[in-house]
């Protein structure tokens, strides 16, 4: 009986690592889905629209349901991605301060993102009452947040790649990139300083992408261990 419930939790703390694990992949994928495919207002290319143009997006978004859908979608996305920040800082919790500095960076970085939004949910709410001066305002400060919030994100990347060095979670390529790319945003953030319309997303883009590739790298691996494992388990009648 007691091998029987030992057995169960093992089973379902496989199961909860493989999630925390492959949350990472989840918040790339809704959060790619719902800014990108659901929610892209015409004339999205322009990049640091006019007031009336902001007016006429929130007025879009008004009238597009695809739209209101994907900000639900992006929403649930940065959940997944703070299920993962959480799971990757335990994973290489064995690092020390370096995987305390990543748990800071990757939770300042969504709480950022968030606050992002407040700036344009007011506006959407007071779409037919502010002037295009105001929804510029508004707009900016939503951009403003997001450019910021990439130096915490560099923070996050570069911290848990090398702490997933250290404890051995993470393979030499996806370490250095990590490194290399999560430096590279904090740079990219310092350098642009408050010419935000100038910002180089390149190193954020290549972020993502690293949290990615992680969190398959480790979703995948502890499900081809866990069926590797099973299989060796199963009695072989001669």
């Amino acid at each position: 009986m007691t091998a029987t419930v030992a057995g169960e939790r093992r089973h379902t703390m496989r199961l909860s690592e493989r999630f925390g694990a492959l949350a990472g992949a989840l918040a790339i994928l809704l959060v790619i889905i719902g800014s990108d495919v659901l929610g892209t207002p015409p004339g999205a290319q322009t990049p640091h629209p006019s007031g009336q143009q902001s007016l006429d997006r929130l007025q879009w978004v008004a009238e597009t349901s695809s739209a209101q859908v994907g900000v639900s979608v992006e929403l649930l996305g940065f959940a997944f991605l703070v299920l993962f920040i959480a799971h990757l800082s335990v994973r290489v919790g064995g690092a020390g301060w370096i995987a305390t500095a990543a748990l800071a960076g990757g939770v300042i970085a969504v709480a950022l993102k968030l606050a992002s939004g407040a700036p344009m949910f007011v506006a959407y709410l007071l779409r037919d009452e502010i002037s295009p001066q105001t929804a510029r305002l508004l707009s900016d400060l939503n951009g403003v947040a997001f450019v910021m919030m990439w130096l915490p994100m560099g923070i996050f990347v570069a911290c848990a790649s090398a702490a997933g060095l250290l404890t051995r979670e993470l393979g030499r390529v996806l370490g250095w990139f990590g490194i290399v790319a999560g430096s590279a945003c904090v740079l990219a953030t310092v350098v642009t300083g408050l010419h935000v319309l100038s910002a180089f997303f390149l190193p954020y883009v290549l972020c993502l992408l690293w949290i990615l590739l992680v969190s398959l790298r480790l979703g995948l691996r502890r499900a081809l261990s866990v069926a590797a494992t099973t299989q060796t388990r199963v009695p072989v009648e001669v």
